[in-house]
Order: C-alpha cells, then structure tokens, then sequence
C-alpha cells in the first residue's frame, strides 16, 4: 500500500438568511484540498442540498476536461495532487412556497484510496429561510347606494403581493348591526 491521502472539505455560505421567494440567491461554496501526503484519484463530492432549494448553478474551479458537475449535486473532480485543492459553487434559490426555516446543506468527499482522517471528509452550512408576505384587502358593496330591505352584497378582494406564498390566511369580516347574512362564499377556501 502507498502512501494515504488525507481530502478536506469545508463549506460556507452566503448569505445566512433569505426570504422566501425574495429572489436574492443562496451561495454555498465548498472548498476540497488534498492534504497528502499521497495524491488522490477519482476524487467525488456528493452535495446534498436541502429540499425545497432550487439550485440554478453548480461549477468547479478546475477545467472542464478534469472536473464534470451534475444538476443532482455530484462532483467528478478527477485527480489533486498532494497540497492541490478545488473549489465548487453551487448557486440556489428558495422559492415562493419554502417554508420558513433552517435548512442544512451537506457536502461528503471521497476517493477509492483510504483516507487518513474520515473525520475532515464532510462540510455543513445552515441557511435560514424566512416568508415574507404583504396581505392587501379591499372590500366593495353593491348596490351602491342600498337599497332598505333588498339584497346587498359584499365583495372582499385579497392580495398576496409577497414574494413569498401566504398560507392559512383567514378574513373576519363583521357586518353591521341589523345585517343577516344569506349566502357566504369564497373563491377558494371555506367560509363559516
């Protein structure tokens, strides 16, 4: 057996928090160094990314005749000599409908010879996901002027103007004293 390799990965991000939909994107960038003393071949990094994160770019610093990255996260960076290491970005974004949260990037390194120290093989970086909502109602009644003892009816347009998606949104709606209703409906959702 020759000498052990010893892969490094670390990874940051940037920025730590983001909103929901807010388009700013997620940057993680992971940094893989061959520590040696040995080089090491056929070197891969699994980057499993957090769902509901869309990644939009993956690259590796290294030319594209050496490393090859995939939409699923995975790096083929090929061989790094003893001291050489490679730097991967990976460009994302949450969109409208992420929950609010702390999601967990993970990234692993590996090569087919042993390594040294398993220990320095794995890197993490946290990001939380914040939902940002701006709720807008505006009401309208028809006819207009009522008229004593006929029908009136109450339209009560909502807007979500986000960026992210409102969820379990409810509107209270009080009608004034004397008014009974006869028919509450909605476009969508359930109305009591």
């Amino acid at each position: 057996a020759g000498s052990p390799t010893d892969l490094a990965l670390t990874k940051v991000v940037t920025p730590a928090q983001v909103i929901a939909g807010g388009g700013a994107p997620i940057t993680y960038t992971l940094t893989v160094t061959n520590n040696g003393p040995a080089p090491a071949t056929a070197v891969q990094v699994t980057d499993l990314f957090p769902q509901p994160l869309q990644l939009l770019a993956i690259r590796a610093s290294l030319p594209l005749t050496q490393a090859q990255c995939s939409s699923g996260g995975v790096c083929d960076l090929g061989a790094l000599a003893s001291g050489q290491a490679a730097t991967i970005t990976l460009v994302m974004q949450a969109p409208p409908n992420t929950p609010g949260g702390i999601y967990t990037n993970t990234a692993f390194v590996g090569s087919p010879a042993a390594d040294s120290n398993p220990a320095n093989n794995s890197g993490s970086a946290a990001v939380t996901v914040v939902p940002q909502v701006t709720l807008q109602a505006r009401k309208a009644a028809a006819p207009n002027p009522a008229v004593a003892g006929e029908e009136l009816s109450y339209v009560i347009f909502v807007t979500n103007t986000g960026p992210s998606n409102a969820t379990n949104v409810m509107v209270a709606d009080t009608l004034p004293s004397g008014f009974a209703p006869a028919l509450v409906v909605a476009s969508q959702g359930a109305c009591a």
